[in-house]
């Protein structure tokens, strides 16, 4: 799974993997734009951050190399996640999980609730897959770790080192284990005391969600 996720050896640069993540795709003056990662997790989905969708009457699609899915639904939790302004004021809420059209690859990585966090909260290294806010950040293995006493309830905070992230919205968080790779959490916003190596980041779940129809091309 990981010669899928960063096309090689541990290390790469984010440029040269194969790539290391699918990415949204919308329209903008005609032209293809490309926003937040997106992982294919077993048992979610397409999984990304929930901001980074905006209007569902503006065509999305996923795309992955020379793939592309049309966005069809979103599911999402049904409180909202940022105030009229744009500004994030419930973390816990930032999430979607994405219904596509067509036959999507098989998944990444795995799913595994609150034990994934549980894992995390122990010191275990974590990975961080997906572009950072520097041009020069690339995905390395094990370079980011949970922060102590930072979990709170599916929100945590985590640290990277410098050069790796904390990345842009949408970046899975993931943690190896003996069945393979986990899915932590998804990267939603960086901390205002130190954005260049901590982040803020969400677990998913299937509880109290709806079901959002986008717009088909």
């Amino acid at each position: 799974m990981l010669a899928v996720l960063f096309g090689g050896p541990s290390e790469l640069a984010y440029a040269d993997a194969m790539p290391p993540l699918a990415r949204l795709e919308r329209l903008v003056d005609g032209d293809p734009r490309h926003s937040c990662p997106v992982t294919f997790v077993a048992d979610l989905g397409a999984v990304t951050a929930r901001h980074c969708l905006g209007s569902s009457s503006v065509p999305l699609w996923v795309r992955r190399g020379e793939d592309r899915w049309p966005v069809v639904a979103a599911r999402v939790p049904g409180a909202r996640a940022v105030d009229d302004a744009g500004r994030l004021v419930a973390p816990q809420h930032d999430w979607a999980l994405l219904t596509l059209e067509g036959d999507p690859p098989p998944p990444d990585v795995r799913y595994v609730g609150r034990a994934g966090l549980a894992l995390a909260g122990t010191g275990a290294e974590l990975t961080k897959l997906g572009p950072g806010r520097a041009a020069t950040a690339a995905p390395r293995r094990g370079a980011c770790q949970m922060l102590p006493d930072a979990a709170a309830g599916r929100v945590f905070r985590f640290r990277c080192e410098k050069g790796v992230g904390p990345g842009r919205s949408g970046s899975p968080i993931l943690a190896e284990t003996e069945v393979g790779w986990i899915l932590v959490g998804v990267h939603i916003a960086i901390s205002g005391k130190d954005p260049d190596v901590v982040g803020i980041a969400v677990l998913p779940s299937l509880d109290d969600t709806v079901v959002v129809p986008w717009e088909e091309q």
